[in-house]
């Protein structure tokens, strides 16, 4: 019975990424969210930076400003320069 608990605790932090015509598509056993895409852009980073977010705060590591370390996620111009 031990070992059903545990594997259940491992299943409840997956989270699926889905990428549909119009943007992402994320799920856990907590619930879904959509994360439309700006359709006029050919490759819409904002987009995928707040997927990329989503995905971090569902499996608890989204972190805070008071952290030592945390991950962040930028989006750079083609000189490598940040934007957003």
């Amino acid at each position: 019975m031990a070992i059903v608990e545990k594997d259940e605790e491992l299943f409840r932090n997956i989270v699926k990424v889905e990428k549909v015509n119009n943007g992402f598509v994320i799920s856990n056993d907590e619930g879904t969210t959509v994360i439309e895409e700006d359709e006029s852009k050919e490759r819409d980073c904002k987009s995928i930076k707040r997927m990329l977010y989503e995905v971090l705060e569902k499996i608890g590591e989204y972190g805070s400003k008071h952290d030592l370390e945390r991950v962040r996620i930028i989006v750079v111009d083609q000189n490598e320069k940040e934007i957003e």
